[in-house]
């Protein structure tokens, strides 16, 4: 990345619509809402040494 938002960045949402934790695992679904499509993003986190780490991610993408 060179440092510099997007052309589009003011017309970019974000949102976590989901998280649920249980113990040291958790699931998170994540919406990017950008100008030409719209992303959802799915998270298997885990809690190591007091961290929370992406363990793996999956997606979707829809075209606008």
């Amino acid at each position: 990345f060179n440092g510099t938002p997007a052309p589009d960045e003011s017309q970019r949402k974000r949102s976590i619509d989901f998280l649920e934790i249980r113990g040291n695992t958790a699931i998170a679904r994540v919406t990017l809402d950008y100008p030409t499509a719209v992303f959802t993003d799915y998270f298997l986190l885990m809690s190591l040494n007091g961290e929370w780490r992406i363990m793996n991610k999956i997606f979707h993408v829809q075209r606008k």
